[in-house]
């Protein structure tokens, strides 16, 4: 037994130590760093992508090898977690931002020495070192990838915590989505702490861009743009649905534009959110779009790199999503007479996404209405047992929320009789996937999710562990437990207090604000709380200052 469990040991381990990245000897470092993330994509979507386009793809003159893309407990990896890996170096668990995961269940993977324990990222080093920091994303920037550069909250699913954290970080650039999450209840947001952070981020002198033709206006200094309460729009919908709303190009090009201006350089991350929602729905309109705007975001970060001559352009995926394969089984009889034009005609006559079909029918959808849906906006006929199919599949959106959408049964069942596309599942995939690098030291071959952090750690001369140690310090072993506590003002926000001589130190959850004898006093990181252990984190500047004797 100890025999097989050293050959799948070995197995595992070494591909990994003959595949770390290598780029040329006494390349000098990279000023600038470019990640792009295009959620939920593999192989297959790429080579779709290129044949609809009829042309290379911008990604093709990068490519350099591959991502293996399993996570702590899963060979199946959740956003979440995979981002954290690109973030901070470290193999993290299901549901996971930026920190360390709470169990280790896979072979050979050693367990965290302290569950939960926050991590520190490439985004939050790359600002400590004097870069400026950007994130661009079509979804809310609270979600799974973007929260993973400059945020810590045990789930995913806390966003009200993650956006809070991420406006006190002292980022450059915020593009995309989740204006609601900024506002309080009271002002349509969807805050239950009673905060606006909106006026927080006007206070600290962000310029608050709403529509695209404001972001264009926008001039050098730091930009919080929030472009829809929630998700920006696919990219197939936004000209009819949002035209208000930029591009992921559009963004990616203004993000450069004022970041560019520090010449100690900058650390950008831009995720094509949307891929992978299309994938989870099987729905090729959606996927199509929104993945030839991300190769577009990737041309112009590749002009720029190329121009500038001193940036390095990253672009992978976080993992697969849908299992989506060009052939299905309409195909698997003749799949050697399957013509281009079978395989592009019923894509190029779909105009819409599936959701936004899906909502045409308001609030009482049945099969009439998506056959006529249908017809109108992906020029094809649906026969009335398929429309039916798709109306009785949306019940399992009441089975598994957050899991299905109610559109999810259109393309599933769309796919199998009017398309040559094949989806395996609503779910993430498994394997590895494509990587791509442009610039001076690039990796090649087959490299893990932690290593791409740790790349990028080395790339931008941070040391994450130390980094993490002086973020993050455990209030409760700094102070004692009792002297800490975490109370929540009438308001809804958590305060955590400092008991001190003469008084009490106040941190505001979630934000780098220490209230200190009359004294409002910036920190060079958030405070953090690891609510399944109930430990509270610190910046070590915070525990200097208020262990410091008053003067």
């Amino acid at each position: 037994m100890a025999r097989v469990k050293s050959l799948f040991l070995k197995a595992i381990i070494l591909p990994i130590l003959l595949t770390l990245p290598l780029s040329a000897p006494g390349a000098p470092p990279p000023r600038n760093f470019i990640v792009m993330i295009a959620d939920g994509c593999g192989s297959e979507q790429y080579t779709l992508a290129r044949w609809y386009k009829g042309a290379p793809l911008a990604l093709d003159t990068m490519a350099v090898g591959q991502v293996r893309t399993y996570i702590a407990n899963s060979v199946i990896a959740d956003s979440a977690p995979a981002a954290t890996a690109f973030a901070t170096g470290v193999r993290s668990g299901q549901r996971v931002i930026g920190m360390a995961p709470a169990e280790t269940t896979l072979p050979g993977l050693p367990a965290p020495a302290e569950p939960y324990r926050p991590l520190a990222t490439v985004a939050e080093g790359a600002r400590l070192a004097g870069k400026s920091v950007g994130l661009v994303a079509t979804s809310r920037l609270s979600h799974a990838t973007p929260a993973a550069y400059l945020a810590h909250v045990p789930s995913r699913y806390q966003e009200s915590d993650i956006m809070e954290q991420m406006l006190h970080q002292g980022a450059t650039v915020l593009l995309g989505g989740g204006r609601r999450l900024c506002l309080p209840q009271a002002q349509g947001g969807k805050r239950g702490d009673g905060q606006d952070l909106w006026a927080r981020l006007s206070g600290r002198g962000y310029q608050l861009p709403r529509s695209a033709e404001e972001l264009a206006q926008a001039k050098p200094g730091k930009v919080a743009g929030f472009f829809a309460g929630s998700h920006l729009a696919a990219e197939i919908d936004r000209p009819t649905l949002a035209p208000g709303q930029p591009t992921l190009e559009a963004m990616t090009a203004k993000a450069l534009e004022i970041l560019d201006a520090n010449p100690k350089g900058f650390f950008l991350m831009v995720e094509g959110s949307q891929i992978d929602w299309a994938c989870h729905a099987n729905d090729p309109a959606h996927l199509i779009g929104d993945l030839l705007m991300f190769d577009r975001a990737v041309q112009v970060a590749l002009d720029f790199a190329k121009k500038d001559g001193h940036t390095l352009v990253l672009a992978f995926s976080d993992h697969n999503t849908g299992g989506m394969t060009l052939g299905n089984a309409s195909t698997q009889i003749d799949y050697m007479t399957t013509g281009l034009e079978q395989m592009l005609a019923p894509l190029r006559a779909m105009r819409m996404s599936a959701p936004a079909i899906w909502r045409t029918m308001g609030d009482n959808p049945n099969p009439v209405k998506l056959r006529r849906a249908l017809r109108e906006h992906w020029g094809a006929a649906v026969s009335p047992s398929e429309a039916q199919a798709m109306i009785a599949a949306a019940s399992q959106a009441k089975l598994y929320p957050k899991k299905y959408e109610p559109w999810f049964g259109v393309g599933e069942i769309f796919c199998r009789s009017h398309t040559v596309v094949g989806w395996t599942t609503h779910g993430h995939t498994g394997g590895d996937v494509p990587l791509f690098a442009y610039g001076p030291g690039s990796p090649h071959g087959t490299l893990d999710g932690p290593q791409l952090g740790r790349f990028t750690a080395q790339a931008l001369g941070l040391d994450l562990k130390a980094l993490s140690q002086r973020l993050f310090v455990e209030a409760q072993q700094a102070f004692g437990p009792e002297r800490v506590s975490l109370r929540q003002e009438a308001s809804g926000q958590r305060v955590v207090e400092i008991r001190r001589q003469g008084g009490a130190a106040r941190l505001p959850l979630n934000q780098n604000r220490l209230l200190l004898d009359g004294r409002e006093i910036a920190l060079e990181g958030v405070v953090v709380y690891a609510e399944p252990t109930g430990k509270i984190y610190l910046p070590r500047q915070a525990v200097e200052l208020i262990k410091a004797p008053k003067p």
